[in-house]
């Protein structure tokens, strides 16, 4: 019996907890939002403060922490799975001070069956011995990937403050919330031109998330831009803006150290089985191939699903909406005109005089609001200030409401 089925039928409360690993995945809805020079930078910063860190490499491509690094690693977990460098350790040591795990290509997921799930997990139990393991999940969403995800205890979400960036993070926020997802999701924004726009982006993301999916989504770090593709441990450090980029990284590092108990407690036995059970495969049963997506289409009349579809477009609205009336263009003001004091209403006239004679008036203008239109009256007062009023009859009162009776 492998080390996975034995921690599979284990029930957590005979599990021997020999050492506790902080497992962090970062992940996010598109690639290039900065994920991977984010856990390359996150590594080596915790590294230099004493921590014993391995980042865990998902996907390997021409962005990727080995290949920007240069690092080429002696053995891959698909190599692993393959038979090949069987003789090869799996970490290797980067001069940033920690390890790097390599999973494989894009492919090496996809096709996965339950038996090799099962000696992913395996692989996975040497990695116990760190005080952080940083997965880079990259931004897929088929099963085998998604499930480092869904089996992390703590997410770093990585969002930018591009408006079409936050309706896709947005997106990915519902599949947590449609998969149960019940560890803590915490916010990075990254290449922020400034913090106050960062933290623009960061409130309007958690209130959106906050009002419909009922995510508390706190904020982890505000990460200035820099057109430099490195990582900020690599800047030579002597510019203003370099030490600023550098500062608000190593803040997101000292926010990870100084909450340790943020996330729920989980040792590399907890999350091999969480990872098992988040992609599908049992131990019981090997053989079967697991090339389906992690969501597909959903059945027709699926209420739940129709109303996340629902709300997610009623979000996407709201946020081109904000964005169009926060812009330049939409930021109108009434005019202002000169009047002439022979149009001035005397100051002794009576309201109802006023109401009745809309000959007084300099101008007037129609306003829609509520489906209901009606006149807004301008007038110069004695001051020569610029009144406005608007006139109802009774019959335009509100009428009382009809009692409601709660449906049984």
């Amino acid at each position: 019996m492998s080390v996975s089925e034995q921690l599979w039928n284990k029930p957590d409360s005979d599990v021997v907890l020999t050492h506790m690993t902080r497992i962090i995945t970062l992940t996010g809805a598109r690639d290039g939002v900065g994920k991977t020079s984010l856990s390359v930078d996150l590594g080596a910063r915790l590294a230099a403060y004493g921590q014993r860190v391995c980042l865990l490499e998902l996907v390997t491509d021409a962005t990727a922490a080995s290949a920007t690094l240069g690092i080429r690693p002696g053995a891959t977990l698909s190599d692993k799975l393959s038979g090949r460098n069987s003789g090869e350790s799996l970490p290797v040591r980067v001069p940033l001070g920690f390890d790097l795990v390599v999973g494989g290509d894009r492919s090496w997921l996809w096709n996965l069956t339950h038996e090799q799930l099962a000696e992913v997990s395996d692989l996975l139990q040497t990695l116990g011995t760190y005080d952080f393991l940083l997965i880079d999940a990259g931004s897929g969403t088929a099963q085998n990937q998604f499930a480092f995800s869904l089996a992390s205890p703590e997410l770093l979400v990585v969002i930018t403050p591009a408006a079409e960036l936050l309706s896709d993070s947005y997106a990915l926020l519902k599949l947590l919330y449609a998969e149960q997802y019940e560890g803590l999701v915490s916010v990075v924004v990254n290449k922020a031109r400034n913090h106050a726009t960062g933290r623009s982006s960061y409130d309007k993301f958690r209130e959106v998330a906050g009002f419909y999916l009922d995510m508390p989504l706190p904020l982890a770090g505000l990460l200035l831009d820099t057109a430099d593709s490195e990582p900020a441990t690599a800047l030579p450090g002597t510019g203003g803006r370099e030490l600023a980029v550098a500062a608000d990284r190593d803040n997101l590092a000292r926010h990870l150290l100084a909450n340790p108990e943020a996330a729920e407690s989980l040792d590399m036995s907890g999350f091999c089985r969480r990872l098992l059970g988040a992609a599908g495969a049992s131990p019981a049963v090997t053989g079967e191939v697991l090339v389906q997506p992690a969501f597909s289409a959903p059945p027709a009349g699926h209420d739940f699903y129709q109303q996340l579809d629902v709300l997610s477009k009623q979000v996407d609205d709201l946020i081109a909406e904000v964005e169009h009336l926060r812009s330049d263009d939409a930021r109108q003001t009434i005019p202002q005109p000169a009047m002439p004091d022979a149009v001035a209403a005397p100051a002794n006239r009576h309201c109802s005089e006023v109401c009745s004679g809309a000959e007084i008036a300099d101008r007037t203008e129609q306003v829609s609001f509520e489906g209901e239109r009606f006149s807004i009256y301008y007038l110069r007062k004695e001051n020569g200030e610029q009144q406005r009023f608007a006139c109802h009859s009774i019959a335009d009162d509100l009428q009382e409401p009809e009692p409601q009776t709660r449906s049984s």
